[in-house]
């Protein structure tokens, strides 16, 4: 998500239980709108033959660096993935989106894996 602030939004950042978020508060309207980590977190899937999905889309390799460094100019320095892959995969394909998230400038990725469909 990427916003254009207005000057006269107010901006808070909490921390509750460990958690972070933020909390947008318009004065205009009195309305406040509370984002919190999973706002702006991107799912990596890869499959037991190492292809990537990105919002149900397959995508390559060479496609999921654009997407990746999107996340990161949309949301600097909170931009957060988690690669989800199959457990049968061959670990470069793993090692493929960690090199994506790096090169994308993104630090906050996390790795798991899960059984096949």
């Amino acid at each position: 998500m990427h916003v254009g602030l207005r000057e006269d939004l107010e901006v808070s950042r909490h921390v509750f239980r460990g958690e972070v978020s933020y909390i947008v508060r318009d004065p205009m309207t009195f309305q406040s709108q509370r984002i919190d980590r999973a706002d702006y977190e991107l799912f990596v899937n890869i499959d037991e033959r190492g292809r990537y999905y990105v919002t149900g889309k397959m995508v390559t390799l060479p496609e999921l660096d654009p997407i990746l460094k999107a996340a990161w100019v949309n949301n600097p320095g909170r931009a957060s993935v988690v690669i989800r892959a199959d457990k049968r995969v061959a670990w470069q394909y793993v090692v493929g989106a960690m090199n994506a998230c790096n090169k994308a400038k993104i630090r906050d990725y996390r790795v798991t894996t899960r059984e096949s469909s």
